[in-house]
């Protein structure tokens, strides 16, 4: 994954106690307006969303990415690259006021800048 990387359109789904609720927001992503992520070769990595840049590393293991930034916040991502494509998911799970299982995934696709 290796190069720079642009934030091109994401897919939200939203699952309560494992059954899809469908797809509840979806959209493309203006390119001025889009997150652009650079991951370097020594495993460190600069992301940039209009006038914010972050930075820190990762690693990969299998299909899962992790992300940690200089804040420690790490992230563990499920992602595919195909060609010139990249497309990571992450899942956020929480109970909802009917002690129901509320699971958020969200995709991202990334285009190779």
């Amino acid at each position: 994954i290796v190069g720079a990387w642009r934030e091109t359109s994401f897919e939200y789904e939203e699952f309560i106690n494992n059954v899809s609720q469908g797809v509840v927001n979806s959209g493309t992503i203006n390119a001025l307006e889009a997150t652009t992520i650079v991951f370097n070769a020594d495993g460190t990595f600069t992301e940039s969303c209009i006038e914010i840049m972050v930075t820190g590393t990762y690693s990969i293991n299998g299909d899962i990415l992790t992300i940690t930034y200089e804040s420690d916040d790490t992230s563990e991502l499920v992602f595919t690259l195909k060609d010139n494509r990249l497309m990571v998911a992450y899942t956020d799970e929480s109970i909802n006021k009917n002690n129901d299982m509320v699971k958020c995934t969200t995709t991202t696709i990334l285009d190779r800048q």
